[in-house]
């Protein structure tokens, strides 16, 4: 079998979902594993904000695998990386692996970092194996969208040049964590919206942000508004600013007609992950970081900042 690596073609896109989904939903052992993520998507919006960074395996019977890797700033995500079930322990995962970390070490980054799932020892074994790391859980958790108002001081994304406020707040985070090829992305492509927060005591430049998606073909679904990456600037008033973002993207939830608001954290961020629960937010899927080099990255006290990482 011979077994092609190369960049992800547009012509290409389809059959990479229709394999991501198969994927997954047999992972999850779901009755129907191609319903996995309803109406949403991972491979297409991931392709639209960045093509470069999604690779995709073919033999002689078509595309059979997919690799993303996420550009972050000085941060690097990666995965998702998924293979036909066919085609498990074939040794395409490996191959997509190698690829996907050649990309990432181009690129430069800080540290790279991915989610996977525990149960699974062998998903372990084989990240291990490439220098990656256990580090805390990731808790992905879920309320029902109710009927809310959005804050005085929170607003959407208009404008790409407001980006550059989002960036001085990520760097409160983590220095060089940029999430400006997600903001663009959503903006351009009708993925979904960014929720901007102003300051609580009238000053210039914002305090918080959150990257939400929502409707069909986005990493949400008609049903679901996902919380893909959001942050606060960190200081004394990050709990309060926290709880503002998240009144912001909740409401925003139910102006769209989602049924549920989806949102995870890495634990580590003890408060950040304490404020999702006292919101309501349960968890829905528990699964584990793991980083190269090893270390601690932003999952961390005193961090306020969803991102799970899928």
């Amino acid at each position: 079998m011979t077994i092609e690596i190369r960049p992800l073609a547009e012509s290409d896109v389809e059959a990479a979902e229709h394999v991501c989904r198969l994927a997954f939903g047999t992972f999850f052992g779901l009755p129907d594993p191609v319903s996995f993520r309803g109406d949403g998507a991972l491979v297409r919006p991931r392709y639209l904000t960045d093509p470069s960074g999604v690779l995709v395996a073919r033999t002689e019977d078509g595309v059979v695998g997919s690799g993303v890797v996420t550009n972050w700033g000085r941060v690097g995500l990666f995965g998702p990386l998924t293979v036909h079930p066919d085609r498990w322990s074939s040794g395409i995962g490996r191959r997509l692996t190698e690829a996907m970390l050649d990309l990432l070490d181009s690129r430069g980054h800080d540290f790279v970092g991915l989610l996977t799932h525990p149960q699974s020892t062998r998903h372990v074994r084989l990240y291990e194996s490439y220098g990656f790391e256990l580090q805390r859980p990731i808790a992905v958790l879920r309320r029902e969208a109710r009927p809310a108002a959005m804050p005085d001081r929170a607003g959407l994304l208009t404008d790409i040049g407001e980006c550059a406020a989002c960036r001085e707040v990520a760097d409160t985070v983590r220095t060089g964590l940029d999430h400006t090829r997600e903001i663009a992305s959503v903006l351009h492509h009708g993925l979904g919206e960014t929720v901007l927060l102003a300051r609580s005591d009238g000053g210039e430049g914002l305090t918080g942000y959150a990257v939400c998606h929502h409707g069909a073909g986005s990493e949400g679904n008609s049903a679901l508004l996902f919380v893909k990456a959001a942050a606060v600037r960190s200081g004394p008033n990050a709990a309060e600013d926290m709880h503002a973002l998240l009144a912001a993207c909740e409401a925003l939830a139910a102006r769209r007609g989602a049924e549920a608001i989806a949102a995870g954290t890495n634990t580590g961020r003890r408060e950040a992950y304490r404020i999702l629960r006292e919101r309501g937010y349960a968890s829905f899927m528990n699964a584990v970081a793991m980083l190269r080099p090893a270390g601690e990255g932003y999952g961390v006290p005193g961090i306020y900042a969803i991102d799970d990482w899928r």
